[in-house]
């Protein structure tokens, strides 16, 4: 008995380890990407004439965040109710690299506020 409980706490410590470590990725997405947020409207704001070198860096430093939140919703296993959840947000993740052209060209029909809106809340 003393051996099934032992097991039983280190298990649970195991997955309070991982959900923690998910939650801090998850964190890092939404903090880089709002971040990226509010450059991405300076540089719209003054027509594309100032703030690309500092928002440039700031995707680099999304992708980063967005790299490992992939590589971890990848290789563990989630119940049915997240994946459906980790599906969604990976949809809005992978619409960034067509969202950041769009907004260099400065398409007004980019709507990234929008986008940059909806991985925030799926991540908080």
């Amino acid at each position: 008995m003393l051996l099934v409980d032992n097991f039983q706490k280190i298990n649970r410590a195991s997955t309070i380890k991982s959900i923690v470590q998910f939650d801090l990725l998850l964190g890092q997405v939404a903090d880089n990407f709002a971040l990226e947020r509010g450059l991405t409207a300076g540089f719209l704001s003054g027509n594309g004439q100032q703030g690309l070198e500092e928002l440039q860096k700031q995707r680099q430093a999304a992708s980063l965040a967005k790299g490992r939140l992939l590589e971890a919703i990848n290789t563990s296993t989630w119940p049915d109710t997240v994946q459906l959840q980790l599906k969604d947000l990976m949809q809005k993740l992978a619409a960034v690299e067509a969202l950041r052209a769009a907004v260099d060209k400065r398409d007004a029909n980019a709507k990234p506020f929008k986008v940059y809106s909806e991985i925030n809340k799926n991540t908080s």
